[in-house]
């Protein structure tokens, strides 16, 4: 199943008891507003601490196509990825990333492969560090 938060910036006791039996999560941080992934953050200890264990889960910073606008620089994302968080660059606009994404989910859920960081090459974004590149 999958549920959209629709942008809601608080964690709800709605949201927990549709994540009570999740296997997985897949976190969306607009990459253009810095305020957007604090909330996403601390969806995933509110979830991981009401589920009781930790669970495979992505953090996709989405808006790669508007990368002149963006707010969160490569070294944010790289310092999410040394504390273990998963991180993979999206343009839901032009489609890219998103396939990568829901893949690799299923097949950790799968139990096929293992969710490592994955500090890889970079694309540039004006005046700021380059955010990372799905690699897979």
């Amino acid at each position: 199943m999958l549920w959209d938060i629709q942008g809601e910036n608080q964690v709800s006791g709605r949201c927990l008891n549709y994540v009570s039996g999740a296997s997985a999560m897949v976190y969306v941080v607009d990459g253009t507003r810095l305020e957007t992934l604090p909330i996403a953050l601390e969806y995933r200890c509110v979830v991981e601490s009401h589920i009781g264990r930790s669970i495979p889960s992505i953090m996709l910073f989405n808006k790669s196509d508007l990368a002149a606008g963006w707010e969160i620089s490569s070294s944010l994302i790289s310092d999410l990825e040394s504390d273990g968080i998963f991180a993979l660059l999206t343009s839901c606009r032009e489609g890219s990333g998103v396939g990568t994404a829901f893949d690799l989910i299923t097949r950790v859920m799968m139990g096929k492969t293992a969710l490592m960081p994955v500090m890889t090459q970079r694309q540039s974004l004006p005046d700021m560090d380059e955010p990372i590149q799905p690699r897979i």
